[in-house]
């Protein structure tokens, strides 16, 4: 109307593209990955993951787990880390050089990562990759979406034993485990 012209010309948003929501995906598994690498393994990962990304703060050390079922509580963990460095490296592969560099990244923007915390920060940062993966699902062409879906899956089983994990020690901790004879 300003420009008093009798033709009407809409914008129309071409929405997110694949390369987009796989970077995305990516600089998430770089948390998830540096996270993990930081507790198991008490440093950050391969700097030929990272692509020269940008650096890490606030990074605890090594966590020694402690109390009931520590001995399943790490191991759990360490599985899940070789997850994520694979799912860093397998997205890095589908992007190739369009891949982004792992941005800076603050461990403990959150507060100081600790025994205490550790499996409730681990289940937050898996629950925001399982909403975000299938969030990005209608996004995704059928190859995409397909190896998205595969890491959806993942996702969700982390999820789920950090919860059960967490269940577990809580209980424990307070003498009502009810999954151990008492």
């Amino acid at each position: 109307a300003g420009c008093n012209s009798s033709t009407t010309q809409t914008v129309s948003p071409t929405g997110v593209s694949q390369t987009d929501v796989l970077n995305f995906a990516l600089n998430l598994e770089y948390l998830e990955a540096t996270f993990y690498s930081y507790i198991t393994q008490g440093t950050d990962i391969s700097s030929s993951l990272s692509i020269g990304g940008g650096a890490v703060t606030g990074a605890p050390a090594k966590i020694a787990f402690t109390g009931a079922n520590a001995a399943q509580v790490t191991d759990m963990l360490n599985e899940i880390y070789y997850d994520e460095i694979s799912h860093v490296t397998d997205l890095r592969g589908l992007l190739g050089s369009i891949a982004v560099a792992r941005p800076a990244i603050n461990l403990a923007a959150g507060g100081a990562i600790t025994a205490a915390n550790a499996l409730s920060i681990a289940r937050l940062f898996e629950d925001v990759g399982v909403t975000a993966y299938a969030g990005a699902a209608a996004a995704l062409s059928t190859g995409n979406l397909a190896y998205a879906s595969q890491i959806l899956g993942v996702e969700s089983f982390h999820s789920g034993a950090l919860r059960f994990a967490i269940i577990l020690q809580n209980a424990a901790a307070a003498g009502t485990d009810p999954y151990l004879p008492a």
